[in-house]
């Protein structure tokens, strides 16, 4: 226990050919198990080594190791070396995040008056459904800017002479889409134009839009359309909430565009991360290795992806019991020393139901 060489004590169980032929090996083992017994190791407890039986059986456990773990419940009785290895891994990564002692999060708490005010915009979209019900991307960058998300400058509108009023305030090219609760998927129904460069664009995307809509879906209810700064070039990214049914919200990062269905390339973590939590989240992926750079590349912003990680975990622990969801993709990482923008968003508010 106190050899600071060892950190783990695996023993493995031989098979015999038949029953009485390996005693010898587990008299060994037994002493070895009595003794950690002893010394009162534990697989979580600080301080302490993890010791787990692997019994070579494939199909179960033998009378030895089923004995063993009768006898020692503290100590692991695992089936073979592959997922014993496994699951000695899951468990130590585990036992260091339990452990840890956190660095100071980045960034100040939200204040009580601004997260009741969130924490009762999600409540009152959730009181109108038993289901999840989705925000609208205004909504949702409201509350992702809440928590110091960076979102580029932009405006709602309701006229194409507002629309373009706004496109000249905050600068051409600029993006116009619809805004509509209902539409989670505005570029399906072709309700986002890109890269308009003046103020003829900006009129000609407005009324395709809405002939676009019209013919993807009458029954949607169009509120408005937003105007915003385009973002242009960076690497497309992914930073979401998702709710797993047995642990509750976890943070996703990964690839994003078209690259998240295509690949799937993706990595989770709880609540409440810290900034070196939100490094190995990064690492984790391989769009973390692009976002250092690849292959004479340049790297890509990462420190703002950490910052809004951070943020994210932030945003799951305090608000989590109201939000089904947030999905913000793309998120942009521009090239390093140029910042990184959440450029569409996605905030699922829990129905009434869902929390029962």
């Amino acid at each position: 226990e106190d050899d600071p060489d060892i950190g783990t004590i695996l023993l493995h169980e031989d098979l015999p050919p038949d029953e009485g032929q390996n005693d010898a090996n587990r008299r060994r083992a037994e002493r070895v198990i009595t003794t950690m017994e002893a010394l009162d190791c534990d697989f979580v407890a600080k301080g302490s080594k993890p010791i787990a039986l692997i019994s070579a059986q494939s199909y179960g456990l033998t009378e030895f190791s089923r004995a063993a773990r009768a006898r020692f419940p503290r100590i692991a009785c695992l089936n073979e070396p592959d997922r014993a290895f496994r699951t000695l891994a899951q468990i130590k990564r585990y036992r260091d995040l339990m452990m840890r002692e956190d660095e100071p999060d980045t960034g100040a708490a939200l204040p009580e008056a601004k997260l009741a005010e969130l924490a009762g915009v999600l409540r009152a979209a959730g009181a109108a459904s038993d289901g999840a019900v989705a925000l609208n991307e205004p909504q949702s960058k409201a509350v992702l800017r809440a928590y110091g998300m960076p979102i580029p400058d932009e405006m709602v509108v309701a006229t194409a002479d507002e629309a373009v009023a706004a496109a000249r305030r905050i600068g051409y090219p600029v993006v116009l889409k619809a805004v509509a609760s209902a539409l989670t998927h505005k570029s399906d129904a072709g309700a986002v134009k890109t890269g308009l460069g003046d103020e003829s664009s900006v009129r000609v995307a407005y009324q395709s839009i809405k002939e676009n809509l019209a013919a993807y879906d009458g029954a949607v209810g169009l509120e408005g359309f937003l105007v915003a700064a385009h973002v242009g070039g960076g690497l497309e990214l992914v930073l979401g909430v998702h709710r797993d049914p047995e642990m509750g919200p976890v943070v996703m990062f990964g690839a994003g565009g078209v690259l998240l269905e295509l690949t799937r390339d993706v990595a989770f973590a709880p609540p409440g991360l810290t900034r070196a939590d939100a490094g190995r989240l990064v690492d984790e992926t391989k769009a973390g290795v692009l976002l250092g750079g690849y292959r004479g590349e340049g790297a890509y912003e990462r420190d703002a992806v950490l910052d809004a990680l951070v943020a994210l975990g932030r945003l799951a622990a305090d608000l989590g019991d109201d939000i089904e969801s947030v999905d913000i993709n793309p998120f942009i990482a521009l090239p390093r020393g140029q910042g990184a923008f959440a450029l569409d968003a996605l905030v699922i508010a829990r129905g009434t139901r869902l929390k029962g």
